[in-house]
């Protein structure tokens, strides 16, 4: 077994007062994308979580930033120890 972890950082950049209520909209679809999904590409995953949002710069570009995270486990079989 392996398990691995990946972070997803989004970044939106600061335009208008309706900025903040766009970004939050596109992080509700990421989450509900992943909702419910217990494999990604045949591994067994755990929920994606939502870890951080906060505003930070990227660059010189005032952003609101979002930092989920994810666990998928590998199963490796026929694997032989030396």
């Amino acid at each position: 077994w392996r398990d691995h972890s990946f972070t997803i950082d989004a970044y939106f950049s600061f335009k208008d007062n309706d900025s903040e209520a766009r970004f939050q909209t596109l992080i509700d679809a990421v989450l509900d994308a992943f909702d419910n999904k217990r494999t990604l590409g045949g591994f067994q995953a755990s929920m994606l979580d939502l870890t951080q949002v906060n505003d930070e710069p990227f660059g010189n570009v005032a952003c609101t930033h979002a930092h989920f995270q994810i666990s998928v486990i590998e199963r490796r079989t026929g694997i032989t120890p030396a």
